[in-house]
């Protein structure tokens, strides 16, 4: 028995090259000859698809770039795949290298984002820094400033002062230790645009007064109006210490050197200190009322008659 012949009509593509179809004739129903015929069929349209696609590229002027993995076919031709013909491997090893580059990114953005944020911190950093050490000089200046006002506004200016001293006991542990051996007054002067002195004071003693005596120095100190001034300085100074309970007061009293280094015109900030290395003696001082209240109060005055203002 003789069957129609097999014909496949496809879809016309101005492009395409004609693909020979296998034309055969069959007979009867043998199962042999029904699967030569579907190879066939199967050849021919695969290599239909290929070609129809090597001449879309063609005249784009691309190559041809598969969508899949190429099987080889019984005529040593390949074809592409589609993704849905693909094995369960194949899909997982592009799955795993999908998510690798994706973590790959994920790292980059991770690394570059922590780059950035450690050199904003190291900026912050070093503003900080700055910032500190701007506070810390202001901070300076406001004290110099508030102990240069302390000064103007505690300075006294009629030649004399009254120096009080508080918390003595602990002065005087402080030199027993070596912390601290002397302690000096704030500033006075003779006048507006006098002399600049101040004291110095020796708790426990300097020289042959030293550890039996409290010693008591007048210092001349460089001022301001020095270069309108007399020199050397030659006015009488006399010191006091101040009886807190009525009793007597300890007074002594010295005329300045000429010819000492100490009561020229000052080169630094202050002069050799002079004065009374045996002031008063460490009995006097605790048992004769001059010690109140861990307080002690020493006066010193100048002799400003004799003195010539500018």
């Amino acid at each position: 028995m003789i069957g129609d012949v097999l014909t496949v009509h496809h879809k016309s593509t101005p492009t395409l090259n004609a693909v020979p179809i296998a034309s055969e004739k069959l007979v009867g129903h043998d199962d042999d000859d029904r699967d030569a015929t579907g190879q066939a069929f199967s050849r021919s349209h695969d290599a239909i698809e290929t070609d129809y696609a090597h001449s879309r590229v063609k005249a784009k002027g691309h190559r041809v770039q598969p969508d899949g993995p190429r099987m080889a076919t019984d005529e040593g031709q390949s074809t592409t795949n589609n993704f849905s013909d693909w094995t369960p491997l194949q899909t997982h090893a592009v799955t795993s290298l999908q998510s690798q580059s994706y973590a790959s990114d994920i790292d980059k953005k991770i690394t570059t984002e922590f780059k950035r944020k450690d050199e904003e911190i190291s900026v912050l950093r070093n503003t900080i820094t700055k910032l500190e050490k701007t506070m810390r000089s202001k901070h300076a200046e406001f004290e110099d400033r508030d102990f240069r006002l302390s000064l103007i506004e505690n300075s006294n200016h009629d030649g004399s002062m009254i120096w009080k001293i508080p918390q003595f006991s602990q002065r005087m542990a402080d030199a027993q230790t070596g912390r601290y051996t002397s302690i000096f007054s704030l500033p006075f002067h003779t006048g507006r645009y006098g002399y600049k002195m101040c004291l110095r004071l020796y708790i426990l003693g300097d020289g042959i007064g030293k550890n039996t005596h409290m010693s008591l120095f007048f210092v001349v100190m460089k001022g301001e109006f020095d270069n309108i001034l007399p020199w050397p300085f030659t006015h009488k100074v006399t010191f006091k210490l101040i009886n807190q309970t009525g009793g007597r007061d300890i007074i002594d009293t010295f005329q300045p050197d000429p010819m000492s280094s100490s009561f020229r015109k000052p080169k630094s900030d202050m002069n050799i200190a002079s004065g009374c290395p045996r002031f008063a003696s460490h009995t006097e001082l605790k048992n004769g009322g001059f010690i109140l209240e861990d307080t002690v109060f020493v006066k010193c005055s100048i002799d400003t008659s004799t003195v010539k203002n500018p």
